[in-house]
């Protein structure tokens, strides 16, 4: 399965004229942070938003190398599951 969101690198930034922290990728706005959450939590909330697609990709990795035998993991691991269900939380 393939990611479907947005291409490319995303990062958080302060928007001018908002108390908020905002995720790029490439100039596109893809979350404002408009909540009655405090600053602090949504820049913590902003900065996992963008790390996402990278943690999504290197999560799929691991599991190609544990599928090709590369790392040594049973699939019937807690760990293994847990890939698995994190990629296919974000994927579906």
């Amino acid at each position: 399965m393939e990611f479907k969101g947005t291409k490319g690198e995303w990062k958080v930034e302060q928007e001018t004229g908002y108390d908020c922290d905002v995720v790029y990728e490439g100039g596109e706005i893809c979350w404002l942070g408009l909540s009655d959450a405090s600053h602090k939590e949504q820049k913590a909330n902003a900065k996992l938003i963008a790390a996402a697609p990278e943690l999504l990709k290197e999560l799929q990795k691991i599991k190609l190398d544990i599928d090709l035998g590369v790392i040594s993991v049973r699939k019937s691991s807690p760990i293994y599951q847990g890939i698995v269900r994190a990629i296919n939380k974000a994927l579906n």
